[in-house]
């Protein structure tokens, strides 16, 4: 064998005693194929919604691919947005052939989610929310009758408490003291303090403060005593005092090194206060320590970064985490004080440069940031988790409402409470969420086994037994499927069951109160499964002809309601005793096919979309009419809704707007609000797919098709809720 580096030609020649003779070829030399010295991904570890970069060092090739969608590439490295843990493979190619090489990118599920409570009885920002021993929260502070209020977690309500006689508004401090009443110093117009007794919901005025201020800071000191330190105007200077809960008066102490307001400070270990950032027209990075034995400032190294309207968290292990702040614009790293050495040092980026922020140190030891606002996209809704053991910020939740100069608390359960704020620095907000930071946390989906079968716009049904009945639908190649399927949330796995009569898609499966299901649609015959034998029989037919997608109800009463379908608002009722439908009424607000129908707990039944329509309507037994009730946030069309434990309603994916696409999101309806909650985001966007309430109180979502063109791909995935 011959391995030539470049082409070359051969001469074979054969002699014997009549002579010679020569042959010859050519062997073309292609060179060699492509090297991959190497394919990395930066960083190799993210949560879902954050992006890593995919870097290589390629010689030789023509063309560049990488798989999962990415598709040809030039250059040297491309972003990806994988949403599962996903290993990406590049093929390096030329015309001696093709090499590869892969490298993989770890993905984590967010964490945590908010939820809206009940909306404070004034709308309020800059204003604070002090944690009491009974577990409320006294809200105080900028609204314009000077009420203040409380929430109460166990109901998630909050209702009106006593009258500030001073009116504490923007940028004042409430500090809870040892005796369990709350402090409120200072405020835009105060020149005294004031006390709250929860005992008897009253504020009480205490004595005058030395120096009046707002956007300053108050801290409880190990002896019992407020250190109240800087803020505005600027006539307050270097000043601090202190307040005395025993005389009720405050009384000066040492001076800060210089003047600053909207600075943070914060209880150490040692029972030393750190007096970090601020402003004095400008942000500041300097630092000082306040001494309580001797009640004297004392210059410190200065922060790494300048930084007005920070936030400073006490950590764990005794360092103090810095975050964001303004310095011309919104600033996007971090820092920690360490109080050993007395210095700062850099620590992980925010996600998202903010100001006006808030930051609480969670029961697990990590930080939770939340809102703010930055000068590209003013109010946030985004938040974030700091975690002190990697010193990286990954995403969580995010709240419903975007805001800033809101406040939180902690809560006793280890939620917290985000009450009011400001969209923009006018408008004030009423609204309040609860932040859950359970871990893993509701609303998060992963992946189960597949079914046996792809299909589309078939049915799921929860059996008595627990496993879920899969029926009809359509499969990649079209047309109606009479299969069925049963899946064991035990097991996580399919198996087959009985079939179907005839073939069946926009249909819907009803669990009948004696454990049959009702299988309705897409034409007037009906039939029945039979869980104790796995068999299906035909029952009586529709009235009416419901090809599209009606609904099918389970009322209280054991009858079932199918609700419209094929463009029709007309609805009627099945009786199972008799086996026959009867008419009842109508919609109110227009013909609804693809729409959901679910059962509230008072009995009601949630008419919910349908095609191009995002409202929804309640169905009343008791009178056979429907009303109006609120709409969704997207229009949606074959999607689904499930009623939670918890009473609400899981509305998830579908097609619909924006730009007539597909939602890859869920939202909530709350019965109590007749209102639906802010969307959020789910791992694959499908439509024509099913979702079923499992015993365990989780949601299994199967199958379905993507709404991309011209394919529209079948998936056999489901995740769960």
């Amino acid at each position: 064998s011959v391995s030539p580096s470049v082409s070359t030609t051969y001469l074979l020649t054969a002699t014997n005693a009549g002579g010679s003779t020569t042959a010859t070829v050519t062997i073309t030399y292609l060179g060699s194929k492509p090297t991959i010295s190497s394919l990395t991904a930066s960083p190799t570890s993210i949560s879902t919604g954050q992006s890593s970069t995919l870097s290589w060092s390629v010689s030789g090739a023509t063309s560049l691919s990488i798989d999962q969608g990415v598709g040809t590439v030039t250059g040297t490295s491309v972003l990806v947005h994988p949403t599962t843990t996903t290993t990406y493979t590049i093929t390096a190619t030329n015309a001696s052939g093709s090499v590869s090489a892969t490298a993989a990118v770890n993905v984590s599920a967010i964490r945590g989610v908010f939820t809206t409570v009940g909306s404070m009885t004034l709308p309020r920002y800059d204003h604070r929310a002090t944690l009491l021993p009974n577990g409320k929260v006294l809200l105080t502070g900028c609204n314009a009758t000077q009420a203040e209020e409380l929430y109460d977690p166990q109901t998630g309500l909050f209702s009106s408490t006593g009258v500030s006689p001073t009116g504490h508004f923007q940028a004042h401090a409430a500090t809870l003291l040892p005796n369990g009443t709350v402090i409120i110093s200072g405020g835009y117009g105060a020149t005294v303090g004031e006390l709250y007794n929860p005992n008897t919901g009253a504020f009480t005025v205490t004595g005058a403060m030395v120096t009046p201020r707002w956007a300053h800071t108050a801290t409880l000191l190990p002896n019992g005593k407020v250190l109240i330190a800087g803020g505005s105007p600027s006539g307050v200077g270097t000043s601090a005092e202190l307040f005395d809960p025993a005389t009720g008066l405050f009384t000066s102490t040492g001076s800060m090194s210089e003047y600053r307001s909207n600075l943070t400070a914060t209880l150490l270990p040692s029972g030393k206060v750190l007096i970090a950032g601020g402003s004095n027209g400008a942000a500041l990075a300097t630092a000082e320590l306040y001494d309580p034995a001797t009640g004297v400032f004392t210059k410190i190294a200065s922060m790494t970064t300048y930084r007005e309207r920070p936030t400073a968290t006490l950590l764990p292990n005794g360092k103090v985490l810095i975050t964001g702040g303004l310095n011309a614009g919104a600033i996007g790293t971090a820092e920690l004080f360490d109080p050993a050495t007395g210095t700062f040092a850099a620590t992980g980026s925010l996600i998202t440069a903010r100001w006006w922020h808030r930051a609480n140190l969670l029961s697990s030891g990590k930080v939770l940031i939340s809102g703010g606002g930055n000068n590209a996209s003013g109010a946030l809704p985004s938040a974030e988790i700091y975690d002190p053991t990697t010193g990286v910020f990954s995403p969580t939740g995010a709240m419903a409402t975007a805001r800033f100069y809101h406040a939180t608390t902690l809560l006793s359960d280890g939620k917290v409470l985000v009450s009011g704020g400001t969209p923009d620095g006018i408008a004030f907000i009423y609204k309040a969420e609860v932040y859950d930071p359970q871990d893993p946390a509701p609303g998060l989906y992963t992946a189960t086994g597949s079914m046996s079968t792809q299909r589309y716009e078939h049915t799921a049904t929860v059996l008595g037994t627990g496993k879920v009945l899969i029926t009809g639908g359509q499969a990649g190649g079209g047309g109606p499927i009479n299969t069925a399927e049963l899946y064991d949330p035990i097991t996580r796995t399919f198996s087959a069951t009985g079939s179907m009569s005839v073939g069946r898609y926009w249909h819907r499966a009803t669990l009948l109160s004696n454990g049959k299901v009702l299988v309705v649609g897409p034409t007037k015959t009906v039939e029945i499964y039979d869980p104790a034998t796995g068999t299906f029989a035909l029952t009586g037919s529709l009235n009416v002809v419901r090809n599209y997608e009606a609904s099918s109800t389970l009322l209280p009463n054991g009858k079932v309601l199918v609700a419209g379908g094929g463009f029709q608002s007309s609805a009627e009722i099945y009786d199972p005793l008799t086996g026959t439908f009867s008419m009842t009424g109508s919609f109110v607000l227009e013909a609804r096919n693809n729409h959901t129908a679910t059962l509230l707990p008072n009995g009601k039944v949630l008419i919910a979309g349908g095609a191009s329509v995002g409202s929804a309507e309640l169905y009343d037994p008791g009178t056979g009419t429907f009303s109006i009730t609120g709409s969704m946030t997207y229009s949606r069309a074959n999607h689904t809704a499930t009623l939670l434990g918890n009473g609400k309603v899981l509305i998830v994916a579908g097609e619909g707007s924006p730009l007539g696409g597909q939602p890859q999101s869920a939202e909530l309806y709350d019965p109590m609000s007749g209102t639906f909650s802010n969307p959020v985001t789910i791992q694959q966007g499908r439509t024509m797919h099913t979702a079923s309430l499992l015993p365990n109180g989780m949601v299994l979502i199967t199958g379905g098709t993507a709404f991309v063109a011209p394919n529209y791909p079948v998936t056999a995935s489901s995740e769960l809720f």
